[in-house]
């Protein structure tokens, strides 16, 4: 894919919770996206009244479907059990803007029901990142999502848990708590995390390959970050085409292989080099939503992926020399 092309793309698959990054604001006219539990509550509202109508075909949903575009939804919570008003709340919070009002509606959750894992991790995200008593709060978050579900679910279900908004909660929770496990020095558990994470949901619309890509190289297992680069060939992201070249480069040195896979990391995003040399600052160009190809995706890459590179003996020469040859060429 050619690093010209304008195609946006979050840089996160789930929208960055408060106090995670910082976020770009919408351009001038152009409007805010939408936050992270306005979109999920709209999805779970319109679940909610699909399952009320029985259609006779396909088309007959969709044309239901298209009626609905530009109406407002009724909330599905008016005579939801405890722990849908409950989540209710924590969407709410989500998009509260202070810390005084996600407070305020999470404890009122909490209240409804103390199986509500969403509101253990929304206040997990006012505590200091990586400390004792936010990871406390995500533990109980976690907790809190195996009552929800049951063994049933958790069992019975996976493979399909995206699907069903139910599981969300918990599968966020148990992604922040690996991203925690790992930063505390807990690699091997954080690995577990996120290949467990894997098996529940396959298809990893939350993106926790990325994280456990990051932990298979502190990790030193090569063999397993090519399974990994396998089961998702089709990540046409920066970070996929240039952990492929380092991996390729750690297990074959300057191959034909690692050389073709750098050279077409190059062509497709040619900003990461300034990042991996150090020349750029991720920090000056981080954004929540990137373009393929992009210095705003090459940052994200850089902040993760530039400790891999330099402790791979050799291999920011090689990058050095390759991009080097690539730009004499042109």
């Amino acid at each position: 894919m050619s690093g010209s092309e304008e195609t946006s793309f979050p840089a996160q698959v789930e929208p960055a919770p408060p106090g995670r990054g910082e976020s770009a604001p919408p351009g001038r006219g152009e409007p805010a996206p939408p936050g992270r539990g306005e979109v999920e509550r709209m999805m779970r509202d319109i679940q909610q009244l699909m399952s009320e109508h029985e259609f006779d075909s396909i088309g007959e949903a969709k044309s239901f479907m298209e009626e609905l575009v530009g109406k407002p939804l009724p909330f599905a919570t008016a005579d939801g059990d405890d722990l849908s008003r409950a989540q209710d709340l924590c969407y709410q919070a989500m998009e509260a803007d202070s810390s005084n009002k996600v407070k305020t509606l999470v404890s009122k959750a909490l209240e409804i029901s103390p199986d509500c894992a969403d509101a253990y991790l929304l206040l997990s995200e006012l505590e200091t990142p990586n400390s004792e008593s936010e990871f406390s709060l995500v533990e109980q978050a976690v907790h809190a999502g195996e009552r929800a579900l049951g063994p049933t679910v958790l069992e019975e279900d996976a493979g399909y848990f995206w699907g069903l908004l139910e599981t969300r909660p918990y599968m966020r929770a148990r992604l922040r708590q690996a991203e925690i496990l790992a930063n505390r020095g807990q690699n091997d558990e954080a690995i577990i995390q996120c290949w467990d994470l894997l098996r529940l949901n396959p298809s990893d619309n939350q993106g926790v390959r990325y994280p456990l890509c990051d932990f298979l190289f502190v990790a030193g297992n090569d063999e397993d970050i090519l399974k990994l680069l396998d089961q998702y060939e089709d990540d046409v992201s920066t970070e996929w085409s240039y952990s492929l070249a380092l991996v390729l480069f750690r297990t074959e040195g300057e191959s034909e292989r690692a050389n073709h896979a750098l050279d077409d990391a190059l062509k497709d995003n040619p900003h990461v080099p300034a990042f991996l040399f150090g020349r750029k600052k991720p920090a000056d160009f981080l954004s929540n939503y990137v373009n393929f190809g992009s210095q705003e995706e090459s940052a994200g890459y850089g902040l993760s992926g530039t400790p891999h590179w330099r402790d791979t003996y050799g291999a920011v020469r090689w990058l050095r020399q390759r991009s080097w040859s690539r730009a004499l060429s042109r």
